[in-house]
Parts: C-alpha cells; structure tokens; sequence
C-alpha cells in the first residue's frame, strides 16, 4: 500500500502538468476507486522484482493470508438495512461502491491487500516462468519487419 501511495504521489506532478486544473484530490478519487488500479500495478511490479532478485516459491502462496482475513470479514458482514440482501449488501460493501473513504475503510482494510497480494503472486508466476520475456521476444518479431532470419521466430 505505501508503495502505491509513492506511486500516485509521484504520478500527480506528472499529470498536473498535462492539465494544471486537475487537484490531487480529484486523481486520488480516480485512482482509489474499488478495483484498485495502482494498487495492483504495484503489486504486479514488486512481485515480478522480488522475484527476479530472491527467487522466492513462497511469493506464489502471499495472497492466501490476506483472501482468509478477506473471507472471515465478508462472512462476519453484517447488512445496517433488513430490506437489503444480505449477499448484496456484503458484495457492495466489499467490492462495490457500498463502503468508500472516508466514511468507511474496509475495502482499503481488506478488499485492497487481497488484490495487491494477488498481483504480487502473479507478477512472481510470470517471472518465474520467463513469460513476461517471452511476449516480449514475440512481439519484437511480429512487429520487426526487418527480422527474417527463422532464429528469431518464437518457439
């Protein structure tokens, strides 16, 4: 999470350069909604890198913990309203817009680190298996016209 807190810190100046009307509050809004986009790119990011570097089978298994923690709390969830579905009610509190800052941080507390560790396993699967490098190398030759040699063509 602090990770992509950097992320979008260092991303405003950027963007506040394209367009200067744009506050932080407005980007923060965009970029924190329930999908978590900075989150996940983050986690892909530090995922593939500490793979790389550590070499780590425990990096594939780090989502486990935080889907358990995520579980027992949508389970626990209980609807304020009994004219709303209780499966409803739980879904928009946990995935959907039902729960947002700064009223309510469960979806920051427990939806955004299932994601990020999701991400985080991901980005080590890919690296482990080299398939990162391997779209690359295909899209080097699909998209090189001047590489004719059949050594380059994908295995």
């Amino acid at each position: 999470m602090a990770l992509a807190a950097m992320l979008l810190y260092s991303v405003f100046p950027v963007v506040h350069f394209v367009d200067s009307a744009l506050s932080f509050s407005i980007l923060n809004r965009v970029l924190s909604h329930p999908s978590f986009p900075l989150q996940i790119l983050a986690g892909l990011m530090m995922g593939y890198l500490s793979q790389f570097k550590y070499k780590s089978n425990f990096a594939r298994w780090v989502w486990t913990i935080p889907l358990a923690i995520w579980i027992y709390q949508f389970a626990s969830f209980s609807s304020s309203s009994v004219f709303e579905d209780l499966w409803q009610a739980r879904i928009r509190h946990f995935i959907g817009s039902g729960c947002r800052p700064p009223a309510c941080f469960d979806q920051m507390r427990y939806t955004a680190p299932v994601y990020t560790s999701a991400a985080y396993s991901l980005g080590a699967i890919l690296q482990s298996k080299g398939w990162l490098g391997r779209l690359a190398h295909l899209c080097r030759f699909w998209f090189s016209p001047s590489i004719s040699n059949s050594e380059d063509a994908p295995r």
